[in-house]
């Protein structure tokens, strides 16, 4: 797990990338960090995430999650890139995610594993996919940020 060291109000800029896929229409995934340290850059009242482009101008939906009454779990974020005009195949960066530096200490920045799925134009995790092509989307977002 990388760690990087940031100050007070720096922006961290966090990828969210596959390896070795093919015939892919999305993503979905959840994302932990602490949000006493922490905080999502939001882009008016949405949270801001840059499209990198290996999907093919996909419909990307983020938020806070929400618990079952609707109330916000705070310091986690789920989001699903989608419908894109067609299918990626390879390696790449979908999307990143910008967060700001609140105060100083120490947290990590995960993929909740149970939460992280690729899907096919059928809108499931086909069965020809490699159980670690799905983890790779994982490795990328284990950062642990100290902030000083």
């Amino acid at each position: 797990m990388a760690e990087i060291i940031k100050r007070i109000g720096d922006e961290i800029i966090v990828p969210v990338s596959v390896a070795g896929v093919y015939d892919m229409y999305g993503i979905g995934v959840d994302v932990t960090y602490n949000p006493a340290i922490l905080e999502p850059v939001m882009d008016g009242e949405n949270l801001y995430i840059e499209d990198r482009g290996f999907l093919n101008n996909p419909t990307i939906l983020a938020g806070i999650k929400q618990d079952q009454d609707g109330n916000d779990i705070p310091g986690t974020l789920v989001i699903a890139a989608n419908m894109p005009s067609e299918a990626a195949n390879g390696s790449g960066d979908i999307f990143v995610i910008k967060f700001r530096a609140l105060t100083s200490g120490t947290t990590d920045i995960l993929f909740d594993q149970e939460y992280c799925n690729l899907f096919d134009e059928n809108d499931s995790f086909p069965a020809n996919w490699e159980e670690q092509d799905n983890l790779n989307i994982l490795q990328t977002a284990m950062v642990t940020l100290r902030i000083e």
